[in-house]
């Protein structure tokens, strides 16, 4: 895969929250132990694998689903049965890219999402403490981007980013993003967790979910 590391603030706020449109049809779990997200686990590596309509991705064996819908185009959503900080959504939606490359290039695709990640909006009056900038309610840092080659060579755009929020909740969160199009629709997936839970064990079951997710 292409890496393009970076350890500088992210410019988010000043965006706002961009929809991502009219979402697509419910996913589907493929039947079948291999795929079985409502049966026992098919193997001994804490994952499940599950195929939806279009797209497919190892969950985590201790999370279930969830019915909220927090993006539009939300097709899955997952949550750590544990912890509810700990989460993942799965959205589709409609474009005329051809790549995700078209999309945007991948320094602005984050950029335009930035609801992603609870982007506020308004304007507020914060003293400087813990850390912030002054008048400053959130802050990103994006740890990791690059991109890497999915099933018949789509380009897939990955992004870690941490982001803290100045009630110091959870320490921050931590925010895995995979991008990719195919057949006329943008797949996207975040995974989330909590900070303090991230270096307390959710980071395995994070990034195997991440990993794994591919247009299919």
């Amino acid at each position: 895969p292409r890496r393009a590391a970076a350890g500088g603030a992210l410019a988010l706020g000043a965006l706002g929250a961009l929809g991502l449109g009219a979402g697509a049809g419910p996913a589907r779990a493929a039947y079948g132990e291999a795929a079985n997200v409502f049966g026992k686990t098919a193997n001994m590596s804490g994952y499940v694998a599950y195929e939806g309509d279009g797209f497919r991705l190892s969950l985590p064996a201790k999370w279930g689903p969830s019915s909220e819908r927090e993006f539009d185009g939300t097709v899955l959503r997952y949550v750590d049965n544990a912890a509810q900080a700990n989460n993942l959504t799965v959205t589709v939606t409609p474009t005329g890219a051809k790549s995700v490359r078209e999309v945007a290039p991948q320094e602005e695709f984050l950029k335009q999402r930035a609801f992603l990640f609870g982007d506020t909006a308004g304007s507020y009056r914060t003293a400087s403490e813990g850390g912030f900038a002054r008048d400053t309610v959130q802050e990103f840092d994006l740890l990791e981007s690059f991109e890497k080659e999915g099933p018949d060579g789509r380009p897939m755009y990955m992004f870690e980013v941490l982001a803290r929020t100045n009630d110091g909740d959870e320490g921050g969160r931590h925010h895995l993003v995979a991008a990719t199009v195919s057949g006329g629709r943008l797949f996207l997936l975040k995974v989330t967790a909590g900070e303090k839970r991230w270096f307390r064990g959710a980071k395995k079951a994070c990034l195997g979910a991440w990993q794994s997710f591919e247009a299919a």
